[in-house]
């Protein structure tokens, strides 16, 4: 079983994950609403930039909060 070591948790979730947790919620259903019934290759290419959005904004937010401000 994964455990956080060595990082804020409030509780038992990991602080810097949530800010992009809700990113890429948000940008999910902002893609896929603006896309509705897309074919297939538009939902493949749709997933890359949500994707890299996600790696983003969690290697910025680990940086931020463990990094700078620990």
């Amino acid at each position: 079983m994964w455990e956080p070591v060595g990082v804020t948790t409030g509780g038992t979730v990991v602080l810097y994950v949530v800010i992009p947790e809700v990113l890429l919620s948000v940008e999910t259903c902002l893609v896929f609403d603006l896309t509705p019934q897309p074919p297939l290759i538009v939902r493949v290419t749709s997933a890359t930039p949500i994707s890299l959005l996600y790696l983003g904004s969690l290697v910025a937010s680990y940086h931020v909060l463990e990094v700078l401000l620990a």
